[in-house]
């Protein structure tokens, strides 16, 4: 078809879309946009042939097998369109909103243009929303001659739902509004260019995209190493997310709050290095004379209104001009961002630099620096909501907030109050008193919270644990509502969970009370592994440097293979049962096989009953932990069951298992696949290959 017909129903004198050309750079994109014009449907785009070959399906796509969604073939669309946004205004050809709902990648089985001339296409989808096999079959015409398909999700392998992803899924996959956000007016296409504009969009009507979180540390007892790990200064200061839209920006507190029209400095200051449409996490600051953060400092710029002596310090980029890169690695996102301020000369604005691996070493120097801590975190690692145990925080000064919950009375010279009660939320969720401070306050600052306490006064405190009785005379006490949180340094805890040498650093203003939990390091155990998903495992290698491998592969080095590969590796594993072979010596030493339990410590055991009635243990595993496990115990094989723990007897697997004689060429067993492939196809049964040793193949056949 070309994009004839597209350019045909566009006059490009007037209208702002893109002009229909065929791209030179030929690929396998997929796209699906939600457009609600004359009626929602779904845009289902995919490219061929440098273009966007586009069906309309009003209901969606359906992720339960056989169900045949409507799909009516619709003109090409240049690539360009696929990334589209945003509004088309009423009366225009396709007038309405359009959201980015879904994109990725998809592969024909066969040849794709013989596959749609004959009316009917068989693909995989590997998207971000979407995955699996479906087939396009075209069935026949409506009343003005658009062909009508019938678009049909295959069974596979992939996780079966009853829950429809058009349903699940009602935001932007880029920007994470839904059609009514997107609708008030970003980024709209008009036919006329005298006409044309592009919504500014006032301070008033954008915000933190939808269900937006910023991502958190986990405090942590002492630094990862490895060179999957990179490692910054933590910042003493006030977390801020910078939102970029037109070239005007907003700025909200950890907590969400709009703290624009406090920092107009700082807004100022992104907007002039226009950077496009943007969510950018950082760290606002005070520095001292020697350039380290100070929070006194940070609060004092903010009642003197000071804010040219603010910095502050980028070190994220979650979205960036339309796209959601939270599911892109960390590494990704730090290129991104070190492209758009390494060149910076601003003075309030500012990169936050970071250096790999060597985290000891990192954090001696920051202690001796006299600087809080740092942070480290993983560089293939997505940017999450909330605590993760990607992003570690390791602290040389203790730092934490606490919720003021009372104050004793003044004494001596002291007036106004003596000191401030602090508590934190524990794991139950209830207040736990962690001791007092009654230091840190100046003339000034004492009459201050003084006039907020007056606010919050109680004439009791019944939410309070105090399982030690630390508080000592209540009568000497006012309660206050758990509103305001304080920023306190202190020496250490005592063995009953309370402060020592607190010392008062200021109200913190960005954190909700009902946010501050106990938080002590916690120690984790670490294996360096590049590419790994989880830095926390149970599973512990002894003698590390024992060779398993003639090739000198360490004991070590396979058991971080596996935790590189987990993410493909587990599907094949998880609860099936296992077959193992043992060289507790290394390969060239006495190796046994082994498939029932009888180790402790070997992954896990379950009872399974056999046909004959026999009941005999099964070695299984259910997370990486137990293939560590495996390697500590010499496992230098691992072969999977074609069945489940659950169901012993119940195979979803049939294996072909070609194992040559050493006469044997590799096309032969090449050809030999292909052909087993053939006739499973025949059957209309799915297949897919895996390596075995060193020159086998397994065909595998889900049913």
């Amino acid at each position: 078809m070309g994009l004839s017909t597209y350019n045909k129903k566009r006059n490009f004198k007037k209208t702002s879309e893109p002009k229909g050309q065929i791209a030179k750079l030929k690929g396998h994109r997929y796209f699906i946009q939600k457009h609600d014009a004359s009626h929602l449907h779904f845009d289902f785009r995919l490219e061929l042939d440098g273009v966007l070959k586009s069906w309309a399906v009003p209901k969606g796509p359906s992720v339960i097998p056989w169900v045949r969604r409507l799909a009516v073939e619709v003109e090409d669309h240049p690539l360009s369109y696929g990334d589209f946004e945003g509004t088309i205004p009423h009366g225009e050809y396709g007038g309405g909103t359009v959201m980015l709902w879904d994109k990725g990648d998809w592969s024909p089985d066969g040849d794709a243009r013989k596959a749609i001339k004959s009316g009917k296409l068989s693909f995989s989808l590997n998207g971000e929303r979407l995955k699996g096999t479906w087939t396009l079959v075209r069935k026949s015409s409506d009343e003005k001659g658009k062909p009508l398909w019938f678009l049909i999700k295959k069974s596979d392998i992939t996780k079966k739902t009853n829950r429809e992803p058009v349903e699940k899924y009602q935001t932007s996959l880029s920007s994470e509004r839904d059609m009514k956000e997107i609708s008030e007016g970003h980024h709209e296409w008009h036919s006329s260019k005298s006409k044309s504009k592009k919504k500014n969009a006032s301070l008033g009507q954008f915000g933190l995209p939808k269900n937006f979180r910023p991502q958190l540390a986990t405090l942590v007892a002492s630094p990862p190493e490895g060179e999957e790990w990179i490692h910054e200064i933590k910042f003493d200061g006030y977390r801020i997310i910078a939102v970029i839209k037109n070239n005007q920006v907003r700025l909200f507190s950890r907590s969400g709050f709009d703290w624009t029209d406090r920092l107009e400095s700082i807004a100022s200051s992104i907007a002039e290095m226009d950077i496009g449409d943007a969510v950018i996490d950082g760290e606002l600051i005070a520095p001292d004379e020697k350039g380290r953060s100070n929070f006194q400092a940070l609060q004092n710029a903010f009642k003197s209104k000071q804010h040219q002596t603010m910095v502050y310090y980028v070190f994220d980029i979650p979205h960036f001009k339309r796209r959601n890169l939270s599911n892109e690695p960390l590494s990704k996102r730090k290129s991104i961002l070190t492209s758009l301020f390494k060149n910076s000369d601003s003075k309030q604005i500012k990169l936050s630099d970071f250096a790999q691996g060597k985290g000891q070493a990192i954090f001696d120097q920051a202690a001796k620096l006299g600087l809080e801590g740092i942070v480290s975190k993983k560089m293939d690692s997505t940017y999450d909501s909330g605590r993760s145990h990607t992003w570690l925080k390791i602290k040389s000064q203790l730092h934490q907030e606490f919720v003021i919950v009372g104050y004793t009375a003044p004494e001596g010279s002291r007036q106004h109050f003596g000191a401030l009660l602090l508590a934190a939320y524990n794991d139950k969720k209830k207040l736990q008193y962690v001791g007092r401070t009654g230091t840190g306050f100046d003339t000034r600052l004492l009459i201050e919270l003084k006039a907020q306490f007056d606010k919050i006064t109680l004439s009791k405190f019944s939410e309070i644990d105090d399982p030690f009785k630390e508080i000592g005379n209540h009568k000497n006490i006012t309660w206050l509502k758990p509103k305001l949180v304080a920023e306190v340094k202190f020496a250490t805890w005592t063995n009953h969970k309370i402060l020592r040498q607190a010392v008062f650093l200021g109200i913190r203003k960005d954190k909700a009370a009902q946010d501050v939990f106990l938080e002590q390091a916690q120690k984790i155990d670490f294996i360096v592994a590049p590419g790994a998903q989880h830095s926390k495992i149970n599973a512990h290698v002894t003698h590390p440097d024992k060779i398993l491998f003639s090739d000198d592969i360490t004991k070590q080095e396979l058991a971080d293979y596996y935790l590189s590969i987990e993410k493909w590796i587990m599907p094949h594993l998880i609860k099936r049962p296992l077959s193992i072979l043992r060289c507790p010596d290394g390969h060239d030493k006495m190796c046994f096989f082994q498939k029932h339990a009888g180790t402790k410590s070997l992954g896990s055991k379950k009872t399974g009953v056999l046909r004959d009635g026999k009941s005999k243990e099964f070695i299984y595993v259910d997370s990486i932990e137990g293939v560590v496990s495996m390697v500590q115990l010499g496992v230098l094989e691992i072969h999977g069951w074609g069945t489940h723990t659950h169901h012993i007897e119940k195979p979803d697997q049939i294996v072909f298992d070609l194992d040559p004689d050493d006469g044997t060429k590799w096309s032969q067993i090449i050809k030999t696949a292909e052909r087993i492939r053939e006739r499973l196809e025949l059957l209309k049964l799915k297949s897919f290959v895996k390596t075995t040793g060193g020159k086998g193949l397994h065909i595998v056949v889900p049913i």
